[in-house]
């Protein structure tokens, strides 16, 4: 039973680091659309 929790918890750290790296990347290819999409609209 402690063993499947100690597994279940590596799991879920695993998955959510997994789903933080994902976000992270996701927001700055946002972040780069965000600032280089209006500058040919600027200038």
């Amino acid at each position: 039973m402690i063993f499947f929790l100690i597994g279940a918890l590596i799991n879920i750290s695993e998955v959510s680091r997994n789903l933080v790296n994902t976000t992270a990347k996701i927001s700055m290819c946002w972040d780069k659309n965000l600032l280089f999409a209006p500058l040919p609209e600027v200038h």
